[in-house]
């Protein structure tokens, strides 16, 4: 029983190193053809990836069966697709151009308030002071006006 597990255990390590292949290439701008830093490089459907370099290079290391989707995003750029199907798509280095994708937004709308979501949510009162009331208030000074506010 030992010897025939020991012999299992070789084959399916080497095995793996075997469909182990390792995909270079370098991602681009498609208007430009400036290298894209940070553009993520994934297989479909599972957790590996990666990200490219300062020069827009990326290398990945697939150890899934073919075919294999890689799939390449990026903020404000459309996603692209690509099908590894046979062992040759393995061996060339990729050079990608992304599209920008483009949305029109109708309006944009700032709001900003002096009063935080915490203060908002105390127990304690919150009032304010504006002119109006400081100049009608029967006070000498300022912080007398705010005693009695």
């Amino acid at each position: 029983m030992k010897k025939k597990l020991l012999l299992v255990f070789p084959i399916l390590f080497f095995s793996s190193i075997v469909f182990s292949q390792e995909i270079t290439g370098v991602v681009l701008d498609n208007q430009g053809g400036e290298a894209m830093i940070g553009v993520t490089i994934a297989v479909k459907g599972t957790s590996t990836g990666t990200v490219t370099n300062e020069e827009g290079r990326f290398q990945l290391k697939i150890t899934q069966q073919l075919p294999v989707t890689l799939v390449f995003s990026y903020i404000g750029y459309a996603a692209q697709e690509f099908v590894l199907k046979s062992p040759a798509d393995l061996k060339r280095s990729f050079n990608i151009k992304l599209k920008s994708a483009e949305k029109v937004f109708v309006a944009v709308e700032i709001v900003d308030t002096r009063i935080t979501q915490k203060q908002k949510e105390s127990p304690l009162t919150i009032e304010s002071m504006g002119l109006q009331q400081i100049k009608s208030k029967a006070s000498s000074t300022f912080y007398e006006g705010l005693s009695t506010l």
